[in-house]
């Protein structure tokens, strides 16, 4: 969902579990941040203290029913449902036929939309899931807002706004009576009885419709922040740890508990990131029911067989994405992004000089550092000789050959290792476009962590130096010293 901020840009807020953050895979490549995503979902949660009210608790059963006073109902009422596993839904209440006691009522089981009813929902077990009533909107029916379009299409100004009064009264589910079912309960217009029991509804629908929600205390009121992690930017317009945002004309105030430099899903730099229960109450104040999630982030763990194209494959959670409703889903594995980026030409052409290039160099060295022995030994060939003649041993003039070889390898390695690091990290901070030529979000990042390079250049010295030892042995084993050329007589 797109807001606004007080310094009037527009930023993305994103609605979250914090429990999925320790999901992150390398947190701070793709997110920039450091610190522990563990910790910073504990700052976002607002569980605890900082928790959003439940609303009506309502009794398990099938067919609710708000009880009505005053005048008869005429206009078009939503109750949205919110079940304690997060899942809500809005249910259309119908009006009582003459006759009967007046009141507003829906089946809680019925399909709304192409879905059953919150009444069907379970959980892992089976069981059904705990139902709380959280929010109520009012707005005009269909056929009279219709009309009122026409009639403003047709430049007929001439019209009057609905308004109007009923009361409400008990709310019950097949029988059973909720307890205090307005307690907390809030909006345009709305009074609550003291014991909560009944409250009276004034109406007047000028845009769209009026919202009653049970949830209007909580995160983001003026008393209570909501904790939010945001890009640079944003945080840079706080005041005192403290910014604002606008949400559908509704100013929030929100506390930065964390700065993150990017964040997936917010390909424009510009977000707040926040506990889903709490931007869902706010939704809520204005638009209940609207904060239904667009995505979906699964941990399969990695036994789960991989995903076949963009479709899950055969697994257990490759079945259930593959049937109704969850078949309308667009789904994309991480696995099979990761695959599909690995296989591409160009990444593999790139993947092999690179390798190419390493080993080459490693060999190069190697070589290097073998020719050097030899050349010292054909160099020193005549002090050599003196010294054998003078009565050093052979085995210590050898050793003192590989002996150079190291004192070559212990400066050199270590400096060789650390420009080797700066490169990667500079080739990987420098490359502008992935092989698929667009702009990589997150950025590129080695693939290759420092303790396999460093396995690499120990592998390589360990190598050189046993073929320089191998040089170095081979040295001065003739039967008798040998005159070098260049010895005076």
């Amino acid at each position: 969902m797109r807001v606004s901020s007080t310094e009037g840009a527009t930023i993305q807020l994103l609605g979250l579990d914090p429990a999925v953050l320790r999901h992150v895979g390398r947190w701070s490549a793709v997110t920039g941040g450091a610190g522990d995503p563990v910790d910073l979902g504990r700052r976002l949660s607002t569980t605890g203290a900082a928790a959003v009210p439940d609303g009506t608790a309502l009794p398990a059963g099938r067919r609710l029913v708000v009880a009505t006073t005053g005048d008869r109902v005429r206009v078009a009422v939503t109750a949205v449902v919110r079940a304690d596993d997060g899942r809500e839904t809005g249910v259309p209440l119908l009006v009582s036929a003459p006759g009967e006691p007046p009141a507003l009522s829906a089946d809680l089981g019925a399909a709304v939309g192409a879905a059953p009813g919150p009444a069907t929902w379970k959980d892992a077990t089976g069981r059904p899931v705990p139902l709380h009533l959280v929010a109520l909107t009012v707005r005009q029916p269909t056929d009279e807002a219709s009309r009122t379009q026409h009639a403003l299409g047709e430049r007929n100004v001439d019209l009057t706004v609905p308004a109007g009064r009923f009361g409400l009264g008990a709310v019950s589910v097949d029988g059973a009576p909720a307890a205090a079912p307005w307690r907390d309960w809030t909006g345009t217009g709305l009074e609550v009885a003291a014991d909560a029991g009944s409250a009276a509804l004034a109406y007047r629908i000028t845009t769209g419709s009026v919202a009653l929600t049970a949830r209007a205390a909580g995160p983001g009121a003026a008393d209570q922040p909501v904790a939010v992690a945001v890009d640079p930017g944003t945080a840079a317009a706080a005041r005192g740890g403290l910014v604002t945002v606008v949400l559908e004309r509704r100013s929030v105030l929100a506390r930065v508990v964390a700065v993150l430099p990017r964040f997936p899903t917010a390909p424009d730099g510009r977000f707040a990131v926040l506990d889903v229960t709490a931007l869902g109450r706010l939704v809520d104040l204005d638009q209940p029911g609207a904060s239904s999630p667009t995505e979906l982030w699964l941990a399969l763990g990695a036994a789960e067989p991989a995903v076949v194209g963009e479709r899950a494959s055969a697994s257990a959670a490759g079945r259930v994405l593959a049937a109704a409703p969850f078949d309308r889903l667009a789904v994309r594995e991480q696995t099979v992004v990761a695959r599909t980026l690995s296989t591409d030409p160009v990444a593999v052409g790139a993947r092999g000089l690179l390798a190419a290039g390493a080993l080459l160099t490693l060999l190069v060295a190697a070589a290097a550092l073998v020719l050097l022995v030899a050349a010292e030994a054909a160099d020193d060939a005549a002090q050599a000789y003196a010294w054998e003649a003078d009565g050093v041993a052979p085995a210590t003039l050898r050793g003192a050959l590989w002996w150079r070889a190291v004192a070559v390898v212990l400066p050199a390695v270590p400096a060789g290792v650390l420009v080797g690091v700066v490169l990667s990290r500079a080739t990987s901070r420098l490359v502008a476009v992935t092989a698929t030529a667009v702009t990589p979000q997150p950025p590129l990042v080695p693939g290759t962590g420092l303790g396999w390079g460093l396995a690499a250049a120990a592998g390589g010295v360990v190598v050189a130096l046993a073929l320089a030892g191998a040089v170095a042995l081979g040295a001065l084993r003739e039967p008798l010293p040998v005159r070098d050329a260049g010895v005076l007589r």
